[in-house]
């Protein structure tokens, strides 16, 4: 009889409670690894994943060979050529997301909303083989790209930093591998690589 007495409140209580969201194994999907530095990878910053988190380029996890605890925050649900939201693999209800869509808007991540234009990613190749080069525009017009800010400079921050910044830029062709056209292109990359 007491213990349904204590029971009883504390069952009240949690059917009033926020709906459990369930974290997913981090390396489900692949790192983004840019071209231009092959050392980098798309890394959500600060060590934690919230809304509005900067998303910008940090030194590759080195997962299964190390003690990948950058892992929840590189592994994307991005597998190769696709058209729809990249999500983050640990939290898969976060969105890489391109804000306004001009040039220099940065990359957050956000809640996935189905049909925002600013989480509508296309992942096309432009080469051939087992790891074609992969270049990722925005939105319906597909004109804009995930672009590593070329000049950027590394910030200090716990518990780690970026190395460089992600933006989205005016996409470029692969003319000759220019400075500026390699910003924009990158490798999909499991633990291992």
């Amino acid at each position: 009889m007491i213990a349904k007495l204590i029971l009883l409140p504390l069952l009240a209580t949690l059917s009033l409670a926020s709906p459990v969201h369930v974290q997913r194994d981090a390396q489900a999907g692949k790192r983004i690894r840019s071209l231009a530095s092959p050392n980098l990878c798309v890394t959500v910053q600060n060590g934690y994943a919230a809304y509005g988190t900067r998303v910008a380029l940090t030194a590759c996890s080195q997962g299964s060979n190390g003690d990948g605890y950058l892992d929840e925050f590189q592994y994307w649900s991005v597998t190769g050529p696709q058209r729809g939201q990249i999500k983050l693999s640990s939290k898969d209800y976060m969105c890489l997301d391109a804000g306004d869509e001009s040039n220099g808007a940065g990359i957050t991540i956000e809640a996935c909303e189905d049909g925002k234009d600013s989480q509508i990613w296309t992942v096309g190749t432009t080469g051939t083989g087992s790891q074609p080069n992969l270049q990722l525009s925005v939105g319906s017009a597909e004109s804009q790209c995930l672009d590593v800010v070329k000049d950027s400079t590394p910030v200090q921050s716990k518990p780690y930093g970026s190395e460089k910044d992600a933006q989205v830029w005016s996409c470029h062709t692969q003319d000759g591998n220019t400075a500026d056209a390699i910003q924009q292109f990158f490798e999909l990359a499991t633990a291992d690589e």
